[in-house]
């Protein structure tokens, strides 16, 4: 009997099989990456108003 981990898998069979259990989950996705695409956008330039004063 063989394992799933004992051959080589492409990369469209590996996030074939990770997008069959991770479906259930779809709407989550995606607003975990609207709501860390926001968060970069905020931090970034509060970031950059930061560094001159630290540089003080």
């Amino acid at each position: 009997m063989t394992e799933f981990f004992d051959r080589e898998y492409t990369a469209k069979e590996a996030y074939g099989r990770l997008y069959r259990y991770a479906r259930k989950y779809h709407t989550r996705f995606i607003i975990g990456l609207l709501a860390g695409s926001i968060m970069a956008g905020l931090w970034v330039p509060l970031f950059q108003v930061i560094q001159p004063l630290l540089n003080l």
